[in-house]
């Protein structure tokens, strides 16, 4: 009876020694508060406080409440009242929080005013209030109004013009300030102060790289939200043209009234990572930010490429962030007439995603010339980004299987390695002879997930498809690609349907 109870010690030692690290605590903890659990989250918080003294704010603020309900609601659980009072104090110390964050209603009956060590409380926060910095805070004030009247019009060209102009003078401004000031932690300028500059930040191009590295060293130090920092990091790997990590960028289309995510790495844990930085998972987020219409299928790499014949004088580039030269050269070719410095800017950006002097140029010779003029320079800022031992890794891989399995189990982004497209052409075309029409069809199945999740061009996707069902059936899928012109097009009344099904536009 010893051993099997010593057993039954053991592999419940080992259950719960694997949900021991400060990271699957604060995300199991984060859950249970979330869904009201606040025995789990109280039990789950100590548990963290006690291998992580220094608890960043939110975790304190939920230990405090879960404490409190706790303490009110399950008279069976003993809940130290000294332990309640030291999380109290830790919260007015070290945070400079807002005063109405002890007001508010997460338990009516809790009244903390009436407690006998409140007026130190209270006393503590004063002193806290006391001590900011009332330049910077009137400063943040000042600039976030401004900030605000524009986005609060509606959103035209002249608008927009008015935010280029806002924007910029802003955030060199908030730069400046925290130059002077240091940064704006919640003890300087208070909470409110704290949102409005991490606002204004976030309009930021010219300096968001600097606030981003200013928000992290804050984090760290625990002057400064997770979320916020979430917020800036996505911003400027979505400026850059790369996927984001907690899904906090979409783009907002007035043609069909969508918003779209913005290309997310691993959205199987995206929720984790999101709870992690104190934001609500996405189906709550979307449900309280009323976005409408929602589309997080479809990766944002195929969003112009969708999009993109159909363009009007009304397209502002400026809103999108190009992943892939084919979107780049239509944008180039579009602007060429009316814009040639951005079309100029368009082709440029073509090398540093990825084209190559090897690659087809359909573009004006003006636009190639300038282009190339600084290829060597651009370049060598595209390789900057590239992996290069998975590049090379995927490069030696032989056969389709070992491929996909590489890619299946060793998550990458498409930015990371240089044109697997033309290695997977290859070996489709290496390979063709001993490939049947069912590894074809399972092949493809696989290649469109990455073209929902922005990693593969839904055009290429398309001319590799047809080449393939050519030399199957001697005729082309989507009519994509016109080998010459006795080519047929399989079962041709439906080729508009097929075409739309995966989000291609008209042919006609």
């Amino acid at each position: 009876m010893k051993r099997i109870c010593l057993i039954v010690v053991l592999f419940l030692s080992c259950l719960v020694g694997k949900a021991q690290t400060a990271n699957e605590l604060q995300v199991l903890a984060k859950k249970a508060y979330t869904s009201v659990d606040y025995k789990k989250a109280y039990s789950l918080y100590s548990s963290l406080d006690s291998i992580m003294p220094d608890l960043y704010f939110y975790d304190l603020w939920y230990y405090y409440v879960s404490a409190e309900i706790v303490d009110y609601y399950y008279p069976e659980i003993v809940v130290d009242s000294a332990k309640i009072e030291s999380l109290l104090y830790r919260l007015a110390q070290s945070y400079g929080v807002e005063r109405s964050w002890f007001y508010t209603s997460f338990c009516e009956n809790i009244k903390l005013h009436e407690r006998t060590y409140w007026l130190q409380i209270d006393s503590l926060i004063t002193i806290s209030e006391n001590n900011r910095c009332q330049p910077f805070i009137d400063s943040l004030a000042a600039m976030t109004e401004r900030d605000q009247a524009v986005r609060n019009m509606e959103w035209t060209e002249e608008t927009m013009k008015l935010a280029d102009v806002v924007d910029p003078t802003n955030t060199a401004k908030l730069k400046q300030l925290i130059e002077q000031y240091g940064f704006p932690t919640w003890e300087l300028v208070g909470q409110d102060g704290q949102i409005n500059a991490w606002a204004i930040a976030q309009h930021s191009t010219e300096y968001l790289p600097y606030f981003l590295k200013q928000y992290r060293k804050a984090v760290e130090e625990n002057n400064a939200t997770r979320r916020e920092l979430a917020y800036l990091e996505d911003r400027l790997l979505v400026e850059n043209g790369r996927p984001q990590i907690y899904g906090t960028q979409f783009l907002y289309s007035v043609t069909d009234s969508t918003a779209y995510l913005y290309a997310t790495v691993d959205m199987e844990h995206l929720d984790d990572r999101r709870i992690v930085a104190d934001l609500y998972s996405m189906e709550d987020y979307l449900k309280r930010a009323q976005l409408g219409n929602i589309d997080l299928r479809r990766g944002y790499g195929n969003y112009l490429t969708t999009y993109y014949p159909n363009l009007n004088n009304d397209f502002n580039p400026k809103q999108y962030v190009y992943w892939f030269p084919k979107d780049l050269e239509t944008m180039a070719n579009h602007y060429y007439e009316d814009d040639t410095a951005l079309a100029v800017k368009l082709a440029k950006k073509m090398i540093l995603f990825g084209h190559t002097l090897d690659d087809e140029w359909n573009l004006p010779k003006p636009l190639m010339d300038s282009a190339k003029e600084c290829y060597s320079e651009l370049r060598t800022d595209y390789e900057r980004l590239i992996n290069k031992e998975v590049d090379s890794m995927i490069n030696a891989m032989t056969s389709f299987d070992t491929l996909v399995k590489f890619l299946e189990t060793n998550p990458y982004h498409r930015y990371e390695i240089d044109s697997w497209n033309g290695h997977i052409k290859k070996l489709i075309r290496e390979k063709s002879a001993i490939l049947t029409k069912q590894d074809y069809q399972e092949f493809f199945a696989w290649l469109f997930k990455q073209v929902e999740s922005g990693d593969y061009h839904l055009y290429e996707y398309a001319e590799l498809y047809d080449e393939v069902h050519h030399r199957l059936y001697r005729t082309s899928y989507y009519g994509q690609k016109k080998f010459d012109e006795k080519v047929r097009i399989y079962k041709p009344k439906q080729l508009e349907s097929r075409r739309k099904e995966i989000g291609l536009p008209d042919s006609r």
